[in-house]
């Protein structure tokens, strides 16, 4: 007897009451630990931001609610929810544009030194459950104009409830995400979707047409008493050859969350070990790799490069024309 079908509308609706409450398990961490919110408009705030969630996916998933496309999205969304969950609860990120950014420019052996037996764990968790009853049933799909119709109306059934939640709670939420802004940044998938929206706009918002700095750089000769060599200061080892210059980078993180720097979380286990010294008066242009690094070559400073309408060459550029090999 094979099983009865399962709408693709009920689909949608229990995967995102899932992705709603176990895809944010990190974001529901941060609400529990505001003092504030530990009475019942708390409550409220909490079912009223879940309710927030769902709707928003409804909306997500209502575009893709077609034959083929719906459950493979839907699993992709959680994975994306899960990874997040557990990197935010480990290591207390946020996933915001740059760390995006940063994550799209990992290569395959990053990748693989950040799989662990806890990393996949916390993602069969909420996957795997999701997975199960997913295909416990096939989804009785309509003819597509009567799927399209079901899909606007999905779509805008989302965009609907998330305006009436907002609006019924409206001084209670502005005053949370005013207050704790870091919070628009644990909403599972709705970070990274947003996020991977604006990483697709960039090169609408900026002039790719790379401008050029330093035409006329070169490497000057080295003085005299360099070159030639004396009694009291004998030839240099390169010789007549300019030195070599070594710029040494390490991977840009948040000074705060440091147990080096008084965190409470034990995040750096592997420094401690090794008694390192924590220089704590230290800035960057961000706290992800992707976001300072660029930054930190460039001649427009930090403020001057986030707000850029340009692209330009940076100092490794200059350098290489100078006649380094970089």
């Amino acid at each position: 007897m094979t099983a009865p079908h399962r709408s693709p509308l009920t689909t949608v609706l229990a995967g995102s009451a899932w992705l709603a409450v176990a895809g944010n398990l990190a974001l529901w961490q941060a609400l529990w630990q505001l003092p504030d919110l530990h009475d019942g408009r708390g409550v409220v705030m909490g079912l009223v931001l879940a309710g927030m969630v769902f709707c928003l996916c409804v909306s997500i998933l209502s575009i893709v609610s077609w034959r083929g496309l719906l459950r493979p999205s839907l699993v992709i969304l959680a994975v994306i929810s899960a990874l997040s969950t557990h990197y935010m609860l480990s290591y207390g990120i946020l996933i915001d544009t740059p760390m995006v950014i940063n994550v799209l420019q990992t290569d395959l052996g990053e990748a693989r030194d950040q799989l662990s037996l806890s990393v996949l764990l916390s993602v069969s968790l909420i996957v795997l459950p999701l997975i199960g009853w997913m295909w416990r049933r096939p989804l009785a799909w309509p003819r597509w104009p009567v799927q399209g119709v079901h899909n606007l109306g999905m779509l805008l059934g989302g965009v609907v409830g998330t305006l009436l939640l907002a609006y019924v709670s409206f001084q209670d939420f502005s005053t949370l995400m005013r207050n704790q802004t870091q919070m628009r940044y644990l909403i599972n998938p709705l970070n990274t979707v947003y996020a991977l929206a604006e990483v697709v706009l960039i090169p609408t918002q900026v002039d790719q047409q790379i401008r050029p700095l330093g035409e006329d750089a070169q490497i000057l000769p080295l003085p005299s008493r360099l070159v030639k060599g004396t009694p009291s200061q004998p030839e240099p080892p390169w010789g007549k050859q300019p030195p070599l210059l070594v710029i040494v980078l390490g991977e840009t993180a948040r000074s705060s969350n440091f147990s080096l720097n008084g965190y409470a979380r034990n995040t750096n286990p592997g420094l401690q070990r090794l008694d390192v010294l924590s220089y704590r008066q230290v800035t960057s242009c961000g706290t992800s790799t992707a976001a300072s690094l660029p930054c930190m070559f460039s001649h427009l400073g930090r403020e001057g490069h986030e707000a850029r309408t340009a692209e330009y060459e940076n100092l490794l550029d200059v350098l290489k024309r100078a006649g380094y090999q970089v």
